[in-house]
């Protein structure tokens, strides 16, 4: 799928919308709410979804994070690199969707972007194995609460626009749920 002109999230989401057991999510940048909301509707019927996002998803406004915590699915923020510049969904461990297609509503009608959905066990037992790897170098999504004490120094306002969340108060001292970790 290339873009602009193709039409990218579509394909992602039919991908979700047809796992059975598990979805793992590795994203640079992840703003695309229709495709957070098939990995909700995924977790929701049941399909294991983890994600690992990079560190500046914590701070962007317009990210999915605060609303993928919000529906308690488990996220990890990859830290320890530079930029944690992965487009990585697999799908039970069977399909792999990569490419430099970005999460993003500008990946879609605006970038020049790429995206590859591969079927192919193999390989995608390797993008498993490279997907635990980071998540080993990941370290556990904050709380909302633990985010406002880790940066005092600004307003609250300030705060409140990071979360992109309309359920904010899901977030408020909540842990991420343990399962599948």
């Amino acid at each position: 799928c290339f873009t602009p002109g193709e039409n990218c999230a579509c394909l992602l989401i039919n991908e979700i919308n047809h796992t059975q057991k598990s979805i793992l999510v590795q994203a640079y940048s992840f703003t695309a709410m229709p495709i957070a909301e098939a990995l909700v509707a995924a977790e929701k019927r049941g399909v294991g979804v983890r994600v690992i996002l990079d560190k500046s998803q914590v701070k962007d406004r317009r990210s999915v994070y605060g609303y993928l915590r919000a529906a308690n699915i488990p996220v990890w923020i990859d830290n320890h690199v530079a930029i944690a510049h992965n487009k990585v969904m697999l799908f039970d461990q069977q399909e792999i969707a990569t490419g430099s297609y970005n999460y993003t509503k500008s990946a879609e009608r605006v970038n020049a972007e790429n995206m590859l959905i591969l079927n192919d066990s193999d390989l995608a037992k390797k993008y498993t194995a490279n997907w635990n790897k980071r998540l080993t170098a990941s370290q556990d999504s904050i709380t909302y609460a633990e985010y406002l004490s880790n940066h005092k120094k600004q307003s609250k306002n300030n705060y409140l626009r990071y979360w992109h969340s309309p359920k904010l108060t899901r977030l408020s001292t909540e842990n991420v749920d343990n399962r599948s970790r």
